[in-house]
Formats: C-alpha cells, structure tokens, sequence
C-alpha cells in the first residue's frame, strides 16, 4: 500500500496551464517542463470529465474503466494505485511526474472543465493562455475536430466563457492571464513574467525546448494566420459569433460587414460539420473503427468499445506532432 503521506503536497507549487485546444498551450507546456525547478505533466484531461460540477466523484471502477482508454493517460505511463480515493488517486498522478524530475513545482494543462480543478486541488493556481478565436478555428479543421470554422470556434468560445466565470472565484493572486500572440512576440519577457508568478527565476534553459522536441522556436508568423488562410465568408462566420469576446482582448475585428446567420443556414452549416468531421475519422481510421465506436458505445458495450478505442488512440499517436 503507498504512504499516503508522500501525496501530500503544497497545493501553491502546483499550477494548472488553461486554455483552448489549440491556443498555444503544448508550445508553452515545452518552455515550462525545460525549466529545472519545475516538472510539468501532460495534457490532464482524464481528471476532470469524472467529476461533476458539484463535486461528486465517479465510483473507483468507473474511473479505471475510463482510464483503459484514455489517450493522454496512457500516453504518461503513470501507476495506478487502487488502495487510494479518487482524490488521492489524481493527486498521485501528479506527484509521479514530480518525482520523476524531483523538483518543488509542478504543473499540467487542462483545456476542458478546469473550473472542477479545486475538488481535488483547493489551493492550485492557474495560468491563462488566449489566442485570437480566428486561428483557433482554422486550427480545428486539419484536425478533424469540426467540419467548418463556424463550429472550429465553439470549443473556443466555451472556454473564454468557463474561464470568466472561473476566475471570478479565485483570489486575485491565483492566477494571471497572457496572450499567444504576446508570448511569441516576446518569449523571454512572458516567460519571465511567468516564472515570477510561479516564483522561481527566469532560466534560459526555458527557450532550449526545440532541442529535444519536435516543435519549433517562438515565431511571430504563426499569430493572425486568418487573414490569408481565411476567406472573407469564413471570417464573417466566425466574427458574427465571437465579436464581443475578441474585442473584449483587445483583439481587432477585420472590419468585414456582420454577417447575420439564418436558420437555413445554420442548418447547412450543421450539417457540413458532421460530414466534414464523418470524412475525416474515415480517412484517418477507415470506415470500419469509427463505425464500431459509436456502435459500441451507444449500445454500452465496454469491454469491445475500450478495445476499439485504444485501436483508434494507437493510430492518433503516429499523427501527433
């Protein structure tokens, strides 16, 4: 059994990476991991789908089922340990990682339901990453995550919208926000400014991550992609949904005339994003996997649907970056 004493830790050296899919945070989570002092886990989205937005926790086999076709879980190659709670369990999960570096701070991202965070770490604090929604859109579509710029955005926008609710619970020195644009403009600046919140000093090491990884350094070119990869219709769809919120960042509208989306519309536009989205996992997976997935997981079929999706998890390995 673990010494369930060597779980706990101070909740102020553990913070969480917030933002979108597809907003940066890997690219950020590289510079962060690349400091000494700091251990930095994977993506942690296999914590808080499980629990609800009271705060209850799933049953322990429910969780390990979930765990067995986890992408980012498996990825990690973490223990899991079943003579601890669900609490203790997650909290486990981040101090394997910690150990493995064995430095005092530690951090993860989460793009999804991060307002559930403090059921498990009550203290924890957070770093806010945005990116203009118009390259966060564009983005989703070679991944095969929405058919369309009009749905690419939706994932954005419910982040913009949890994250400003969330915060409006923190105390104010929990947390502090930053731009994508701003943090590849000026790494070194925005890194620092990061490593105070944190607090531990700068180190250049932070920028070496290239070395060792498959992304590439800080590049300015990679901000405001849009305006040549959209089209001015798609930068009309996009703007008529997220206007306020990219002004309310500072970010400029394109000046384009608003385009008001009927019902009609809306309708074609629904269903371009579930063929788009269909073609893609077809192409990807072939017809045969994506139909057994959703078969089996309609009809709860568990055991043959966690065979199936770690099939599926297998072969979206060999397409990561």
């Amino acid at each position: 059994m673990a010494d369930k004493n060597t779980l706990i830790a101070d909740d102020r050296k553990i913070f969480f990476l917030i933002g979108a899919l597809r907003s940066g945070t890997t690219m950020l989570r590289l510079m962060i991991d690349h400091h000494p002092e700091i251990s930095f886990s994977g993506e942690f989205e296999y914590v808080t789908p499980m629990i609800s937005d009271r705060g209850d926790f799933p049953s322990l086999q429910q969780y390990y089922s979930f765990l067995q076709q986890d992408l980012a879980f498996n990825m990690e190659g973490l223990n899991i340990d079943e003579s601890l709670t669900f609490k203790e369990l997650c909290r486990s999960f981040l101090s394997q990682k910690q150990k493995k570096k064995n430095t005092p701070f530690i951090g993860s991202t989460v793009h999804n339901n991060f307002s559930r965070i403090p059921f498990i770490w009550p203290d924890a604090r957070y770093i806010r990453l945005t990116r203009d929604g118009r390259d966060v859109a564009n983005s989703f579509i070679p991944m095969g995550w929405a058919g369309n710029v009009y749905y690419g955005v939706e994932h954005w926008i419910e982040s913009e919208r949890e994250w400003d609710s969330f915060k409006k619970t923190l105390p104010p020195d929990f947390w502090m926000e930053l731009k994508y644009e701003d943090l590849v403009e000026n790494p070194e600046l925005k890194l620092t400014q990061i490593c105070d919140f944190i607090g531990v000093p700068y180190d250049d090491r932070m920028l070496t991550y290239p070395e060792n990884t498959s992304y590439s350094s800080p590049d300015p070119a990679y901000s405001y992609q849009w305006k040549d990869r959209l089209s001015e219709s798609e930068i009309r769809l996009i703007e008529s949904k997220i206007d306020t919120i990219l002004n309310k960042h500072g970010y400029e509208l394109s000046g384009l005339s608003t385009l008001h989306i009927t019902p009609p519309m809306r309708l074609k536009l629904m269903v371009q994003n579930k063929v788009n989205v269909w073609l893609f996992k077809v192409k990807r997976y072939g017809y045969l996997l994506p139909f057994l997935e959703f078969i089996t997981r309609k009809i709860h079929f568990s055991r043959l649907h966690n065979r199936i999706q770690n099939r599926i998890n297998e072969i979206s390995i060999q397409h990561l970056k």
